[in-house]
């Protein structure tokens, strides 16, 4: 048994995408080393078509890509371990935060430095894998804000059933992300990111 990949389509379909877009950055996904398709070459090809950023699982992947010579911007989905973060930073990866623990640590690190690192935070509207919950992401925005070595760059979450269509689950986690991003604005805090898809 094999797979027989088609970069040529892979850059196609990114292109077809970005076309539905109206204007929004595309980032494409190669977690699972390209779910076991070769990651370097399938980040290069969703690069090719038009994508802007990568997206993958962690920072092991990241670093694959990094180390293939891949520069575009790349986010880790879950947040790494307190251990990796020497790596995140090293390598200028975008992490996920959803605990207080993990942006002190990774701000306590940044500072070390000089820096100050772009994070996205990671809300759970009903995926229920990983993230924070809506009922304590004021107090992790609160923590976060006040760390020294992160900004918000990005809010996100995670749809549990997406790939069936009009699902009212799909609807019920869009409009929880919509309400917790507005409640995010009047708050003040206005990441330039908030990914779903």
């Amino acid at each position: 048994m094999w797979a027989e990949i088609d970069l040529g389509a892979i850059r196609h379909n990114i292109g077809v995408l970005r076309s539905l877009c109206n204007g929004a950055e595309v980032m494409g996904v190669v977690k699972g080393y390209a779910y076991g398709h070769g990651n370097p070459a399938c980040a290069r090809a969703i690069l090719e078509g038009g994508a802007s950023r990568l997206g993958v699982a962690r920072v092991a992947e990241a670093l694959h890509l990094r180390e293939a010579g891949i520069e575009a911007p790349i986010h880790v989905f879950t947040e790494p371990p307190t251990d990796a973060i020497g790596t995140v930073l090293d390598l200028d990866i975008t992490p996920t935060v959803y605990t207080e623990s993990f942006a002190t640590s990774l701000s306590g690190a940044a500072v070390d430095r000089g820096s100050r690192v772009g994070i996205h935070l990671k809300i759970d509207t009903g995926m229920h894998r990983v993230g924070v919950t809506a009922d304590h992401i004021d107090d992790l925005v609160g923590v976060v804000t006040a760390l020294p070595g992160l900004h918000i760059e990005g809010v996100w979450s995670h749809l549990a059933v997406a790939d069936v269509p009009d699902h009212p689950f799909t609807s019920k986690q869009l409009d929880l992300f919509s309400e917790l991003v507005a409640r995010l604005d009047k708050a003040g805090v206005r990441p330039r990111y908030k990914h779903v898809a």
